[in-house]
């Protein structure tokens, strides 16, 4: 069973930005942590346990719960806590993260690339690495990422974190300044990490404007 449901529709959404912009809470997406996510986590979850009623009662046992919608942590934490379903959160982080660093490798193909993530809460990171079998480090995949022309400018917050705990995170660089807010926590800071070139680097309300 595959829930890929938003409650209320971008009309809701869009009060999912500008409510907590009216209070100085900068936010990209705003649909997973933070007052956005919030908000939007509540007009989902009830929906979401609606869903797990009838998957209790009418399901085949031993039926799993794909939750491919945010807020993506909440929800299914809500569905296994609260729904008694056997749930797995989904987000396509991990692929678009993966044919990223197959390509500043200059990898001829993402297949060429193996790779071992791990996190909680729609935070997750890119903990091991290997092109043909051969080990990547923390060095080599900054060095290979600073030297990229497109992903050196789109990608700074996600390169600078990389540089500080040697890791490199699955969400796009506009998600990743959520979760690690203090980032755009100050406005004549923000364009020092933010491309404006797309939405989703991190421009403020930038996925409800692509989005409507």
């Amino acid at each position: 069973i595959i829930s890929c449901v938003r409650v209320g529709g971008l009309e809701a959404y869009a009060d999912d930005i500008r409510i907590p912009l009216k209070y100085g809470i900068d936010q990209c997406v705003g649909d997973t942590i933070c007052a956005g996510g919030i908000l939007y986590g509540q007009r989902n979850i009830p929906v979401i346990l609606d869903f797990c009623k009838d998957i209790r009662e009418v399901a085949a046992t031993g039926a799993k719960f794909l939750n491919y919608a945010n807020p993506m942590a909440m929800n299914t934490w809500a569905a296994i806590e609260y729904g008694k379903v056997d749930t797995v959160g989904l987000c396509h982080g991990v692929q678009h993260g993966a044919e990223q660093i197959a390509e500043v490798l200059g990898a001829k193909s993402p297949r060429e690339l193996d790779y071992v993530c791990s996190g909680i809460n729609h935070q997750t990171w890119f903990i091991e690495l290997k092109l043909n079998g051969r080990p990547i480090g923390k060095d080599e995949l900054v060095a290979a990422f600073e030297a990229h022309p497109v992903y050196s400018k789109q990608e700074k917050l996600r390169i600078d974190v990389l540089k500080r705990f040697g890791v490199y995170s699955t969400e796009s660089n506009g998600h990743l300044s959520e979760y690690l807010p203090w980032y755009r926590k100050r406005p004549d800071e923000i364009t020092r990490w933010i491309d404006m070139s797309d939405w989703i680097h991190g421009e403020t309300g930038g996925y409800l404007r692509y989005s409507t």
